[in-house]
């Protein structure tokens, strides 16, 4: 189970992933989020709007020493490979606001 809890750290973000805090830079947050909230196979273009999204999943995988799983179906969209479990209310109380709007939204939508 991947817990996206975001609690802020040194400029870090927490995920609990099988009981195991990663504190995620930033980029590497937002690229998991955005990847959480799309509930399945995700496009490139929502998850990096500057054509970057294989260098932010890169940087996701690193950041977590590989233990974050993305599968890529090879036709440009990416998902999650866990069960994933969004402690909205603790998002939405950070000071981000595309956080914020990414927590309004519903899985898939």
């Amino acid at each position: 189970m991947l817990v996206i809890d975001g609690t802020e750290r040194e400029g870090r973000h927490l995920v609990v992933l099988d009981g195991e805090p990663i504190y995620l830079t930033h980029a590497a947050f937002m690229c998991l989020l955005r990847l959480a909230v799309g509930g399945g196979w995700v496009p490139m273009n929502e998850i990096e709007l500057n054509g970057n999204a294989r260098s932010y999943i890169g940087l996701l995988k690193k950041a977590s020493g590989e233990l974050i799983r993305i599968a890529n179906n090879k036709r440009g969209c990416y998902r999650l490979e866990h069960k994933v479990r969004l402690l909205r209310q603790r998002l939405f109380k950070l000071k981000d606001y595309e956080i914020k709007q990414l927590c309004t939204k519903k899985p898939g939508g």
